[in-house]
């Protein structure tokens, strides 16, 4: 039998996932264990520190180390101690789980438990996602909370000012040696009245190399930085503008700035996913305003309305209601699920001890050339194999899972963590449990499930 190889993947964000117990030693020693007790081969560890799940996981070095070894065929089966180790975002977690299933690789988050083969198992996976998601916001927040906080004090919340200013004991001063050449650029911008111009003028009369940009991020991006005010606190830092200087550089610059509409389109959730329960064909997304209030209103209606063969029709929001009224009997359904086959498993009925004998008397009979070592080997393999038999075993029963912070989202917050995810996400979510949703009369007829 071919030995599974084992990649063990480590992140550590911050100095409190230290504290609780998620260090890089930690998390090696436990995926290690694990890897031990199954019988795997670790071929490789891969360590992010400092580095959040939420971030692009593109900046995350050893993880995309960890993607190449996947394309290259090195790695059967990623461990990791939980999932939101591995990832916080719905979307980026499905996109990578594209490229391991295409590589036939596996992972475990070796102190939880996750059935990805089922509907409802991927739906406990979103909803764990989703969850972790919510609780990275609320950190963000958190810290967002910290920052205004700070800058109402007139404290700096980074090591680095913007050009014409250096922080000093926290607080944001003016930079005396570069003072001139900002109030330069301020009284050029007012006569020469383009941001190339002056960039050409000031580099000419100081000798100096200023990119482009630097004057840019001046006269348009940070002005109001320069008067003094950032983040809502109008006496944040020494300015370098007056009031009249300061609304003439905007009028100038806003007289040159063009304000062009992104064209973004509207992503639909249910894209793909509604079937029309009186014909068979497809429901497609439309929006359209409303004229009474003004308010977008999207919904889907079948393709057969082109023919006029058919008017089936249903708003977003509607299917979204009657999804999440679905949702708790489908994670009902999984708990229940779980606890049968829970019931089913039993230890094996194996004395550990008496084995651990065994092995230390055919010990004794090797060394003192009783038996040949053709003979020990086999034997030796034999009762090793009955331990790890025991221990698999042991794990499985062990290894139960607790429903009550599930159960309580349900009952709680669930949609408000919903709600706050993009809607592509949103469609990404309903995509890997949901295979068919069949819509007749403004109502769900049948969710088909993947």
């Amino acid at each position: 039998m071919d030995i599974i190889r084992a990649a063990l993947y480590i992140r550590v964000s911050t100095e409190e996932q230290v504290r609780e117990g998620y260090s890089v030693e930690a998390q090696r020693d436990n995926l290690k264990r694990y890897a031990k007790n199954k019988g795997y081969s670790v071929v490789g560890v891969y360590a992010d520190e400092g580095i959040t799940a939420r971030k692009k996981y593109t900046n995350r070095k050893e993880f995309m180390r960890l993607l190449d070894d996947v394309e290259a065929g090195k790695i059967d089966i990623i461990l990791f101690i939980k999932l939101d180790r591995w990832f916080r975002n719905v979307g980026d977690y499905y996109k990578i789980q594209e490229i391991l299933e295409r590589n036939n690789v596996g992972w475990t988050a070796t102190t939880e438990n996750y059935d990805t083969t089922t509907a409802n198992g991927r739906l406990y996976v979103n909803i764990r996602l989703a969850v972790a998601q919510d609780e990275s916001d609320r950190t963000s927040e958190r810290i967002k909370f910290v920052f205004e906080k700070k800058v109402a004090d007139g404290e700096a919340i980074w090591g680095l000012a913007p050009f014409g200013y250096k922080v000093e004991n926290k607080k944001v001063v003016i930079d005396e040696d570069l003072y001139p050449i900002v109030v330069d650029i301020f009284e050029a911008f007012i006569k020469l009245r383009s941001v190339n111009s002056v960039c050409v003028y000031i580099n000419e009369k100081y000798g100096t190399h200023y990119s482009y940009n630097i004057f840019k991020r001046i006269l348009r991006d940070n002005t109001a930085f320069y008067y003094g005010t950032y983040r809502n606190n109008t006496s944040y830092c020494p300015p370098y503008l007056s009031k009249t200087q300061y609304e003439i550089i905007k009028e100038l610059s806003d007289s040159t700035t063009t304000i062009r509409s992104s064209g973004k389109k509207y992503d639909y959730i249910f894209s793909g996913l509604l079937e029309c329960g009186y014909c068979g064909r497809r429901l497609v997304g439309g929006g359209s305003t409303r004229k009474d209030n003004g308010k977008a209103y999207y919904g889907y209606r079948c393709t057969g309305y082109r023919g006029g063969t058919c008017s089936n029709r249903i708003s977003e929001l509607k299917v979204e209601s009657l999804l999440f009224a679905a949702l708790e009997d489908e994670v009902k359904k999984y708990e229940v699920d779980y606890e049968i086959k829970q019931k089913k498993k039993k230890p094996a009925y194996i004395n550990k001890s008496a084995i651990e004998k065994k092995i230390a008397r055919l010990r004794n009979l090797y060394l003192n050339e009783v038996i040949e070592i053709d003979d020990y080997t086999v034997e030796y393999r034999k009762l090793q194999d009955k331990l790890r038999e025991y221990e698999e075993s042991i794990n499985k029963v062990e290894d139960n899972k607790d429903f009550t912070a599930l159960d309580n989202l349900l009952k709680s917050d669930f949609k408000e963590i919903y709600n706050n995810l993009s809607n592509i996400d949103k469609r990404t979510l309903w995509h890997s449990v949901i295979k068919r949703i069949i819509i007749k009369d403004k109502q769900i007829q049948e969710i088909i499930f993947k």
